[in-house]
């Protein structure tokens, strides 16, 4: 049984690596680089950041067989699908929303820092480990603040449920390294909130890969496949 878990999770980590190198050649070939990356608000850089968390997401999914067993077990028991479909499809809205607009105001904080330490391997690396460390860190604080929206939006839908800050916490990591982990009997929550936790770990070092020279970025698939991969390789031991 050992075996075949760790066959899986090579398999895993070969088709994430695949995933992303494939991705990363397509956006090189075939996107304005400077354009995604930009530090003003178009609908073109939006559509940038639903590409990537698409992107994102399904590389995670790929490299991360504990995923693949509780969407085969359909998330029983969780408390979500106790709600209305159409309730359902408004907290999934509201998921939707607060990611999006997340990566927007992380990519345009870290394009600029990206940009300045292009030619500068050692300081580029440098900044690049601060920057994953620092986007964690306030998205860790996001995420602990984030079910008083929620608690709000159910005050909307469940009627009598009492007006009160049900924050008790301003920074819950256990709560949060719990949900990076992807525990196979986890809720969707708690599995969305991994699957953004480590989408800013891929964004920031994709960013940081990014090698600006006369207005192009440059960097090889295979830099980021293995890169990537090995990113899923150490979560499979985390």
């Amino acid at each position: 049984m050992k075996s075949f878990l760790l066959f899986t999770a090579q398999i895993s980590w070969a088709l994430c690596g695949l995933w992303f190198a494939a991705v990363w050649r397509f956006f090189v070939h075939h996107t304005d680089g400077p354009g995604l990356l930009g530090t003003s608000f178009s609908l073109h850089r939006l559509q940038a950041v639903l590409v990537f968390v698409v992107v994102a997401f399904t590389g995670i999914l790929l490299g991360t067989p504990q995923l693949w067993l509780a969407i085969g077990n359909g998330f029983s028991g969780d408390s979500l699908f106790t709600l209305k479909p159409v309730e359902i499809v408004g907290v999934l809205a509201i998921s939707l929303v607060l990611i999006v607009l997340f990566f927007w105001l992380l990519m345009l904080g870290l394009a600029p820092m990206a940009k300045a330490v292009a030619g500068r391997s050692f300081r580029r690396a440098g900044v690049a480990i601060l920057s994953v460390i620092g986007s964690l860190l306030i998205f860790g604080i996001a995420h602990t603040l984030s079910p008083q929206i929620y608690y709000t939006y159910y005050r909307k839908i469940i009627p009598g449920l009492p007006d009160q800050w049900v924050i008790k916490t301003w920074l819950d990591w256990p709560r949060l390294a719990e949900a990076a982990a992807f525990h196979g009997n986890g809720s969707l929550s708690s599995h969305l909130t991994g699957l953004v936790f480590w989408s800013i770990v891929i964004f920031v070092l994709w960013v940081f890969s990014v090698r600006w020279r006369e207005e192009q970025w440059q960097a090889s698939p295979i830099q980021v496949g293995l890169t990537t991969a090995a990113l899923f390789a150490g979560l499979q031991f985390s």
